[in-house]
């Protein structure tokens, strides 16, 4: 699901880079509010689970994306984009670690 979430992500900042100003708030949206519902489902998983590092991970992703939210309203395409890309880090950086430890064996 995390690999979900970083495509998605991922295509909404490509979509913010080539898509001109006024739809590019249409694909920014398009491809938060899908990454806020999975990201809320994944974080209820890992409630279950209880592994530190995705519990961070998941509520860092969803922080960012209410923030996002937030810039929605004030219009602002480059807070929107940062926040977007937080987004996408913090998926991104979880996913590299968890195939980094797969990789040791760990």
């Amino acid at each position: 699901m995390r690999i979900l979430l970083a495509a998605l992500l991922g295509a909404g900042l490509a979509g913010v880079l080539i898509v001109p100003a006024p739809g590019s708030f249409l694909v920014a949206i398009l491809a938060a509010l899908p990454a806020f519902l999975l990201g809320a489902a994944k974080l209820a998983m890992d409630l279950i689970e209880l592994v530190r590092a995705d519990l961070i991970a998941d509520a860092a992703l969803l922080v960012a994306l209410g923030a996002s939210f937030i810039a929605f309203s004030t219009g602002n395409l480059v807070a929107i984009f940062t926040l977007l890309a937080l987004a996408f880090s913090t998926q991104v950086v979880r996913l590299a670690s968890t195939r980094r430890a797969r990789a040791r064996g760990a």
